[in-house]
Formats: C-alpha cells, structure tokens, sequence
C-alpha cells in the first residue's frame, strides 16, 4: 500500500495556516484520537484472547469437535465484550450486571471443567492419586498422604488406571502361580506385581495391589519394597 509523498505536505501547509497554539492543539487532539484507536484495538484483542482460552479450556474438557469450539469462542468473546463494557457504565445497575456477568462467567468456567472432573489431561498427565485400604480404593485430586486415614496417596497413572478398576470392580489380588512372571509393565516399567512374606520367610508373589487374604496385610510393591 502507497503512500501519496505529497499528503505529509498538504497537511503542515493546512497546519501552517493556524496559529502556533491551534496547531498544538490539533496535533494533540489526533495523538489523543490515534491512542484511543490504538487502546481500543489492544482492548478488544486482549478480551478475545480471554474468551479463546476460556472456550478452549472448556473444549477440552468435553472433548467439543472445531466447529462447536468456534461458536463457543465467538458467544464468549461476545459475552465477555458486554458485561465489560458495562462495567464502565455511568449506570449503577449497568455496572452491577456487568460484575454479576463477569463473575457468572468465572464460576460458570470454574464449575464446568470440575463437572468434568477428568482423570488425565491431553498429554496423559494426572495430579490424581489412589488411596488403598480394608474398607475399599479411593480417588484424591492431590498426591500426598490421605487426611482421613493418614495412608499415601499413590499417583493413578494410565497404568494403574487399569489396576485401580479391577480393584473397583470386586477383583482382590491372586496368587501368581507362573515360573517367571512379568514383574514391570514393559511401557511405563512400573510394578504389576506385589507381594508378601510369610513367616516361615517364603516370598509370595500376587498380581494386584491390596492385602494378604491370609494375614490383611497390605501387599508390598516389588519397586519400592513397601
């Protein structure tokens, strides 16, 4: 796109016509109309990049297919331009929708992705952990140690995953009866095989986590030995 050279001297001839104080005063009209552009455009890039990761977020969660994910974008970014808009309202109740909008957005966005409450995010990572004990298997959202029984909280990996629902579903560990059994997952390398010692000092080997149907013990991992 061209520039005509001779428009930058038509404009300080117009100029040259007022007087020192007019001229001032136009050029520090246009610098005030070129900002206030410039801070619209940075506004409403800003209150878009909002509502695209606001959508994503979501997207993410529920699995939504492009088409869904832009109109969730779009109506985000719409609803994100209005209740802000009305926040620097003269209008009292303008104001007030807006913080009430904006705020229903925050917890809206907040309540649908715990709604969704998944295990792993896209690139297979988990903050979630399990939770062994006589009474049953749980989940925590955080790795560490159970506040209401004082056990670890053991990372619920894609491998585990597995283990953790057999246990779920009513399976308790039996006794593994091979010669030379798989002691680690060939892919993660972790355990998937756990085990006792009896008091005659004989190793009994089993192939799920959870407790000696002889003694209640908790079954030891063959990783950590604990």
């Amino acid at each position: 796109m061209s520039v005509d050279p001779s428009l930058g001297t038509k404009v300080r001839n117009r100029l040259s016509g007022f007087t020192g104080p007019v001229r001032l005063a136009i050029v520090a009209i246009c610098v005030l109309i070129a900002a206030a552009v410039l801070f619209w455009l940075f506004n409403e890039f800003f209150y878009y990049l909002l509502a695209k990761s606001y959508a994503e977020e979501i997207s993410e969660a529920y699995n939504l297919n492009k088409g869904f994910t832009k109109a969730l974008i779009w109506v985000s970014f719409a609803a994100v331009i209005i209740f802000a808009g009305c926040t620097f309202s003269f209008s009292k109740r303008k104001r007030v929708i807006g913080y009430v909008g904006i705020l229903a957005l925050l917890i809206g966005h907040g309540v649908l992705i715990g709604m969704r409450d998944a295990i792993y995010d896209r690139k297979g990572n988990t903050e979630k952990c399990y939770v062994l004990n006589r009474d049953g298997i749980k989940i925590l959202n955080h790795v560490g140690v159970d506040p209401d029984t004082g056990r670890e909280c053991k990372l619920l990996t894609p491998q585990m995953l597995e283990k953790y629902t057999a246990y779920r579903n009513g399976k308790r560990p039996q006794l593994v009866t091979e010669s030379n059994p798989s002691f680690f997952d060939p892919v993660s390398g972790e355990p998937i095989i756990w085990f006792t010692k009896t008091d005659t000092g004989r190793i009994e080997l089993f192939d799920l986590m959870g407790f000696d149907p002889q003694t209640s013990e908790e079954l030891g991992s063959v990783l950590n030995n604990d």
